[in-house]
């Protein structure tokens, strides 16, 4: 994990293989994205609407978060409490705070907290940006999705129904998602949430092998 972005890059249960991608262009550098693992989107994701210089998927993952608290309970848990507040950024909501709970276990288990300070409500835009491990992407099925609504970015966000992620499309579905990633017909990672509304699927390659599964809403 790193402080930058409060940023999971990899998780393996007991016994098990890596579960998170990680991309070998990853640069670790302050104030440069981390490529894979569980970027943490916000408050807005992708390009911000009239902001064409501000930051992809919004600063929360470029900047450095407070380690509240760690812990490590009877059953072997390790749960890291990271807290960011005061947030001085361009396009940051003003009374905004965030606390990002991640434990790791058996599970591994992520719940961010959205607090406003102030008295206005406020519209924000979050997701746990998820990059999924696979042996090959060519090789891998998706199901759970069928029949749901999808939203197409590469047609101008069209609203439509088909297949949950076929080759070119590209987009977040308007469903609640159980279990999605299956490698080869063998579950390999079930990524689950409390959101009614959506999940992302996007294909990606690196060097022939990897792809992406990103989480709620997310690009």
């Amino acid at each position: 994990m790193y402080l930058q972005g409060a940023h999971v890059t990899a998780y393996a249960p007991r016994g098990g293989g890596p579960v998170l991608f990680l991309s070998r262009a990853s640069r670790f550098a302050r104030g440069a994205p981390i490529r894979g693992g569980i970027p943490l989107v916000f408050p807005w994701f992708g390009r911000k609407t009239g902001a064409p210089d501000a930051p992809l998927h919004g600063p929360a993952r470029l900047l450095a978060w407070s380690l509240e608290a760690a812990t490590i309970d009877a059953a072997g848990v390790v749960a890291f409490t990271f807290g960011l507040a005061d947030v001085a950024a361009a396009g940051w909501p003003a009374g905004v705070a965030l606390r990002y709970r991640v434990e790791i276990g058996a599970e591994l288990r992520l719940a961010l907290e959205v607090e406003n300070r102030g008295r206005a409500p406020l519209a924000v835009e979050e997701a746990l940006h998820t990059y999924l491990a696979v042996d090959d992407v060519a090789r891998i099925s998706v199901t759970g999705l069928e029949g749901a609504a999808f939203l197409d970015e590469t047609e101008a966000f069209a609203r439509k129904i088909g297949p949950p992620r076929a080759a070119g499309r590209d987009g977040p579905h308007l469903r609640r998602p159980g279990r999605l990633l299956r490698r080869m017909g063998s579950p390999r990672a079930a990524p689950r949430g409390d959101r009614q509304d959506g999940l992302r699927l996007d294909r990606g390659v690196e060097s022939g092998r990897g792809a992406r599964a990103d989480a709620a809403r997310s690009r």
